[in-house]
């Protein structure tokens, strides 16, 4: 049995935020988090799977936010109310984004390119994480620790007709952006990552990865074993 003082996934008593926490990947890292004894804000625009989100431990550490991070007051006002709340911010996980439409091998051609779903697009899986990580930057040098862990993707670093141009552009620069915050906020201790998944059976996209057997099989190939992730 692991000894819970010297334990370093033991998160009691720390406070993280998780945007686009209701579903996929984020919800199952809310859950995590709460299973290792922090407090989580679980942040998510879709306030009726964010209120069916029944953790597997620690419902007492949870708190439910619903909020557009796209809105950048409402991504400022998810950091600074947390901080009002609980007095400490030890990490955030900058997961909410949104697929933006299909590739251009299946449909998402040049010219069905669409600059309103750009701007939503943008304004979530970019605009919304940086305003989000940005004010949590700021506390967390003024503390001298902290964490930012964002998700960008696969189709950050390589070229693929099926993810759509707004959503390898924008991972992209997500990616990138990850690189640079943490090369400004190291000399503050704050440590900032990014996590890369491939094709997961998430409620993205509408959820065609985990209900269209023939999308399914379509991502699937194009993978090393042959299949896409379970969250």
């Amino acid at each position: 049995m692991s000894d819970p003082d010297n334990d370093i996934f033991d998160l009691r008593d720390r406070v993280i935020v998780v945007t686009g926490a209701a579903s996929g990947l984020g919800r199952e890292m809310a859950d995590e988090f709460l299973s290792r004894g922090a407090r989580v804000v679980a942040c998510d625009v879709d306030r009726d799977s964010l209120e069916g989100f029944r953790p597997s431990s620690g419902e007492a550490r949870l708190e439910r936010r619903p909020a557009d991070i796209s809105k950048i007051p409402e991504a400022e006002a998810l950091i600074e109310d947390t901080i009002a709340k609980y007095g400490a911010l030890d990490a955030v996980f900058c997961n909410a984004g949104i697929s933006g439409g299909p590739g251009f091998s299946i449909g998402g051609t040049l010219e069905n390119q669409s600059f309103d779903v750009w701007q939503r697009h943008l304004g979530v899986n970019l605009m919304g994480s940086f305003a989000v990580a940005r004010v949590a930057a700021i506390h967390m040098k003024k503390a001298g620790k902290g964490s930012i862990v964002f998700t960008t993707s696969a189709a950050a670093t390589r070229a693929s007709g099926l993810s759509s141009y707004v959503y390898q552009a924008g991972k992209a620069a997500v990616a990138q952006l990850m690189r640079a915050m943490a090369l400004d906020l190291a000399a503050s201790n704050v440590r900032v990552n990014a996590i890369a998944p491939g094709a997961f059976g998430t409620g993205i996209g509408g959820g065609k990865l985990k209900s269209d057997p023939d999308m399914m099989a379509l991502f699937a190939k194009r993978t090393a074993f042959g299949r896409i992730g379970s969250p």
